[in-house]
């Protein structure tokens, strides 16, 4: 695509877009034009304009004051002078150590370097593993270019870009909580209800190794806390037999949150798996290797995502769609997805009590609040980031919570308990040092409807009367609830 057709085709796809952000970049490199709109595109995919400037080496201190994004990319001749205590935070361009053959050929342009010490929050994108996925020849300027003193095709700029783009979603962008998964051309190959529980394709080798490959990814996903859902059009004694008894499948019956199995359009198996584990169709991903399915499910929720499955690109797909955080917390995934599977157990509880106020009693909820610990931060952040609901609409950064322990702002972590299971941290709350401000509200959507919003308002000290407020378009019932609970000061 030539630069004015992707510049019409960004400008386009922020028609309406109200949100801006700035980006610096900071190099001692002539960087490409297409640097800047490849930045702008990986952002437009998030709805966002970003404006680009540029700032060169000698003057990077004058950006510790920069607002926004910060792209910083030395040359390997100065990563040696970067020093992790004054220079600025940001998405660090650097490169590994070269192994011998490959610096035989490429010295010249990565000389054999270690990767830096970096400052406090910022995160690396490592070129050499860019370069290599992306092919040496083709991460390389042209002769042409190189006379210019260009050292990098435009390809591992926009390369690049995008690897810069999935570190800040994984941040700060709205994540995909849920994968919905169909069976039959998805899971496995083959029609159980046509095939036959043995006539199915799986296993490491031929036909089906390309299935098993994918629910191995699959199974690395949920371990990083994305939720696992089955929407099949089929016989569900015979998907569960499948899960139950097939040594070839690497997925098992314990990594699914929820099992939406029949014969009716698939669109109501979405809302009923939407209902089931109280997650927005939008936060929902669809693989289905019919497009026809998707147009179904599309047609009755255009804010889903849907996929069609191809062995050869679904993992590029999900990589484009999926922003995982880079902190893996497989205890509290274990518990996620352990509350999920409880939670028709408690929906037949909350049938047979008679009452809500019955209900509640019979669950014997508890709540725990406790000064959060270094250990509890991780969590805090990915809640703050994942919470719409129950939540003051805040996102917090590991580093910013950090930050905020080391000035003495108070951080609580709640913890919640019922009769079937122990569900582990589920909410946070940090108070300003004064504790006059409440800057931080959260709770998991796995810990709604047991009035726990209010014992949580309720536990705040009296000194608490400012709030910090940003609506994510779900949170407006908390903002009345809150009104009514406490006085604020508007």
């Amino acid at each position: 695509m030539s630069y004015i057709a992707l510049k019409k085709q960004i400008e386009q796809a922020l028609q309406g877009a109200e949100q801006t952000m700035e980006c610096c970049v900071i190099s001692d490199m002539p960087l490409q034009p297409w640097l800047d709109l490849y930045l702008q595109e990986a952002w437009a995919a998030h709805g966002i304009a970003l404006s680009v400037r540029h700032i060169g080496w000698g003057e990077r201190h004058s950006a510790l004051a920069a607002e926004g994004l910060r792209l910083i990319w030395p040359s390997p001749e100065v990563q040696q002078e970067i020093d992790a205590k004054w220079d600025p935070a940001g998405y660090w361009v650097s490169g590994e150590p070269w192994s011998n053959p490959l610096q035989k050929f490429y010295g010249a342009v990565m000389p054999n370097v270690p990767a830096p010490a970096l400052p406090l929050g910022s995160r690396c994108l490592h070129l050499t593993a860019l370069m290599v996925s992306l092919g040496l020849e083709k991460s390389l300027a042209a002769p042409a270019e190189r006379r210019w003193g260009e050292r990098y095709s435009a390809a591992l700029q926009r390369a690049v870009a995008q690897a810069a783009c999935r570190l800040w979603a994984a941040q700060h962008a709205r994540r995909k909580k849920c994968l919905v998964l169909d069976c039959d051309g998805v899971l496995w190959g083959g029609i159980v209800s046509e095939d036959g529980l043995n006539g199915v394709l799986l296993g490491e080798r031929g036909k089906g190794e390309a299935y098993a490959r994918f629910q191995t990814l699959l199974k690395q996903l949920s371990r990083h806390g994305v939720l696992l859902a089955i929407c099949s059009k089929n016989d569900e004694a015979d998907v569960r037999a499948i899960f139950d008894t097939k040594p070839e499948m690497v997925l098992q019956s314990s990594d699914i949150a929820a099992w939406a199995v029949g014969w009716q359009p698939k669109s109501e198996q979405i809302a009923k798996l939407s209902e089931t584990l109280r997650i927005d169709v939008r936060d929902m991903v669809l693989i289905d290797d019919s497009e026809w399915e998707i147009a179904e499910v599309t047609e009755q929720f255009p804010s889903i995502t849907g996929i069609v499955f191809r062995p050869d690109t679904i993992t590029e797909e999900l990589a484009q769609r999926l922003w995982l955080l880079p902190e893996d917390q497989n205890e509290q995934n274990r518990l996620r997805l352990q509350t999920y599977q409880d939670n028709e157990k408690r929906e037949a509880l909350r049938r047979s009590a008679g009452s809500y106020e019955a209900f509640l009693q019979k669950l014997a909820t508890r709540l725990t609040l406790r000064e959060a610990t270094e250990a509890d931060l991780p969590r805090i952040s990915d809640l703050s980031r994942r919470v719409n609901q129950a939540g003051n609409g805040m996102r917090c950064s590991q580093e910013q919570l950090q930050a905020w322990l080391r000035e003495g702002y108070h951080i609580q972590a709640a913890l919640v308990s019922d009769r079937y299971r122990d569900l582990g941290l589920v909410g946070g709350v940090v108070l300003s040092p004064d504790r006059v401000t409440l800057e931080l509200f959260c709770l998991s959507c796995r810990a709604m409807g047991r009035r726990l919003e209010q014992e949580l308002l309720a536990a705040l000290p009296p000194e608490t009367v400012r709030l910090r407020w940003a609506d994510t378009g779900k949170n407006a019932w908390l903002y009345e609830l809150m009104l009514r609970e406490r006085r604020w000061e508007l």
